[in-house]
């Protein structure tokens, strides 16, 4: 999670299916993990990570993200020029 936090980041994380039980089954050790994969300026002010609200929360981040993406001005000025 922490490699995907410096590769994306995110404001927030949150974790559906069976992740919250996992965290919550050994928050230590979830924390000390999630903190090691940090890069080190990260490590002051990482996003929190939260369990999702509903079942279908990765699906809703992910549709959130694609929508992010194929709205961005390189995107919309190509579909315009087409």
């Amino acid at each position: 999670m922490g490699a995907l936090v410096n590769a994306l980041d995110p404001q927030v994380v949150t974790v559906g299916g069976l992740a919250p039980d996992l965290i919550s089954a050994d928050p230590t050790a979830f924390e000390r993990g999630y903190q090691s994969g940090l890069m080190a300026f990260r490590r002051s002010d990482p996003p929190p990570v939260l369990a999702a609200l509903h079942p279908d929360g990765p699906v809703t981040g992910a549709i959130s993200r694609a929508i992010d993406e194929l709205t961005t001005p390189a995107v919309l000025e190509r579909w315009i020029a087409r």
